[in-house]
């Protein structure tokens, strides 16, 4: 089997998977970085989920926001660039 303890997966690669089974399955294919999409952690107690990765010895390598900014206003469009869209 190759090394892959260098590689990081993003959970957006391996999407409709939650990011426990990311996590699950990113540890046992030895892969040791995770860079985590902001939409995995929705409705999720960051803690928990950072115990979790922790518990499959991943690092945390980045928060990726992800995404596209469009919108009909500039103020919409500024709102989405702080990160103060619904649900964010």
């Amino acid at each position: 089997m190759k090394d892959l303890s260098k590689l990081c997966i993003h959970t957006i690669t391996t999407k409709p998977w939650p990011i426990e089974t990311a996590a699950e399955k990113f540890a046992e294919a030895g892969v040791r970085g995770i860079t985590v999409w902001r939409d995995a952690l929705e409705k999720r107690n960051i803690q928990q989920t950072g115990n979790v990765l922790r518990q499959h010895q991943l690092q945390i390598i980045s928060l990726c926001r992800g995404g596209f900014f469009p919108a009909t206003s500039a103020e919409k469009r500024q709102a989405a660039l702080e990160g103060k869209q619904k649900g964010h």
